[in-house]
């Protein structure tokens, strides 16, 4: 198993409906995914049995990207209306490797920050709407 830097990272986003880009100035980026469980467990007549039981329910996922503030960059901009869909792509491995995760958010967060001795960031979230894809060539 082979294991990867982050500086090689790439994160793509587009608002529904266009061609996904590169967002420039990338510093780090969270995949989460999270599934319910469902209770199961049943009365068993026996003292042997002491343990609850669960399937798994519904899934979702999130992502966030933080980043240098760019108001040049078109995928940045598509991403700062909150309440907007967005398609994505992050691929861990860098841009024409062979694992990617995709799908598609419902902007979250939009949040610029600053401070007199730093740079101008920028952090977008957003919860998924549908599958997150993962593919591997």
């Amino acid at each position: 198993m082979a294991i990867f830097t982050g500086q090689n990272g790439v994160v793509k986003l587009v608002t529904t409906g266009g061609t996904v880009a590169a967002l420039t100035h990338v510093r780090s980026y969270t995949i989460s995914q999270t599934a319910d469980t469902i209770e199961t467990t049943t009365m068993s007549g026996s003292d042997t049995t002491q343990f609850r039981s669960y399937v798994a329910g519904l899934k979702a996922y999130s992502i966030s990207v933080d980043m240098y503030w760019d108001d040049s960059n078109a995928a940045q901009q598509d991403a700062i209306i909150v309440g907007d869909k967005v398609d994505f792509e992050i691929l861990p491995e860098g841009d024409g490797t062979v694992y990617k995760f995709s799908g598609t958010v419902i902007c979250t967060q939009a949040d610029i920050t600053a401070s007199f001795d730093g740079m101008t960031e920028f952090t977008f979230a957003g919860s998924g709407d549908g599958d997150l894809t993962t593919t591997t060539s």
